[in-house]
């Protein structure tokens, strides 16, 4: 279990589309004027939730081994995303769009990440230990929750995070990306 929240917390705040939108939207607009957009990436990542959530159930429903073959692609794709991490320099300063509830919610809908994060999510944590349909609903609103908090993270402190961050990029996604090899190997061996 301790590997699924660290897994949840790393993919969750760790620089990515959503977040870096909604610090340098935060940063030009301020949280007020930005809110909008950044319901819309909260939005959108529930809607993938939900997508990939229905998806992998009937799925496993019919294909129990297609779970085990997600489960080695997300495995790679955990040791994709913490040599990316490790690799990374500071945030990038955004694209200058105006903020916009669509803006978020499209970016989250084409954001591959989410998609990869989700997958993993379901086929290796979720899946296995659920009951049911329910089970899969409880998880999947703490991964959006999460997601949800992590988003208004990046927002709230996104000038003095950034300012760390960009400070102490190196160390930061150093334990990042160690942390994030930790939950592939337990996936892999568990």
């Amino acid at each position: 279990m301790t590997d699924l929240f660290i897994y949840m917390f790393i993919c969750s705040f760790t620089p990515g589309p959503g977040n870096i939108l909604a610090l340098r939207t935060v940063c030009v607009y301020g949280f007020k004027n930005s809110f909008r957009l950044i319901l819309g990436i909260c939005m959108g990542y529930a809607i993938v939730q939900a997508i990939c959530t229905i998806a992998l159930y009937e799925l496993n429903s019919y294909f129990e081994s297609f779970i085990n073959i997600i489960k080695y692609i997300g495995f790679a794709y955990m040791l994709f995303l913490s040599l990316n991490i490790l690799y990374c320099s500071s945030v990038d300063s955004g694209s200058g769009k105006k903020p916009a509830l669509l803006i978020g919610l499209v970016l989250q809908l084409v954001n591959i990440k989410i998609y990869f994060y989700i997958i993993t999510l379901i086929s290796v944590y979720f899946l296995p230990g659920s009951d049911g349909v329910s089970d899969l609903i409880y998880w999947g609103c703490v991964a959006v929750f999460v997601g949800s908090v992590a988003c208004l993270c990046w927002s709230l402190f996104g000038v003095s995070m950034r300012n760390v961050y960009n400070n102490h990029c190196r160390f930061i996604n150093l334990i990042l990306a160690l942390m994030l090899f930790y939950c592939a190997v337990s996936m892999l061996l568990g």
